[in-house]
């Protein structure tokens, strides 16, 4: 399952995402685990910054009702993690899979824009072979068979909301 769709997030709650982002304290809890907020990924090369579910709540609330609708099913978020890709980073091919050690199991991922694709160049989103462009409070979504990646980031900052959830049928 992918979908995509445009201006599905207010510019005003991608502002709010940011200031959680750059506010926020650097750990937090998530499955009653204190862990640190940010990290370097371990496939291909960005920084992840970990929100327990109810860090983001605007975000969740406007991205809900149209997962819902698109997928057919109900939809609960697991947790948020905001990426950031500097100049060299990327994520290889792969499909993504759960740790259920630190991961509540989840099935679907969602993929906000959080910056116009003019402040940065290359980082060209491709999910099963088919380039996506993600401007602000665009979305796209995809379940975990499908292989994804991240081109290599030439110039710029890329930054997308990452929601991990689990689908409900």
């Amino acid at each position: 399952m992918i979908g995509h769709a445009e201006n599905v997030v207010s510019v005003e709650t991608i502002g709010k995402a940011f200031e959680a982002y750059r506010t926020l304290p650097g750990q937090v809890f998530i499955d009653n685990t204190l862990m640190d907020r940010a990290w370097a990924s371990t496939i291909g090369h960005f920084i992840i910054h970990e929100f327990a579910s109810s860090e983001l709540p605007g975000l969740w609330n406007e991205v809900k009702p149209w997962l819902e609708q698109s997928t057919g099913s109900t939809c609960e978020l697991v947790y948020a993690r905001i990426l950031k890709y500097n100049p060299t980073c990327y994520i290889p091919r792969h499909v993504d899979s759960v740790d259920v050690k630190h991961q509540h199991v989840n099935n679907l991922s969602v993929l906000i824009g959080m910056v116009p694709p003019e402040e940065y160049k290359g980082g060209e989103l491709i999910i099963d072979n088919r380039l996506f462009e993600l401007d602000t409070g665009d979305i796209v979504y995809y379940t975990y068979e499908h292989p994804h990646e991240v081109k290599k980031i030439k110039e710029g900052v890329r930054y997308v909301v990452n929601l991990r959830c689990k689908t409900v049928k």
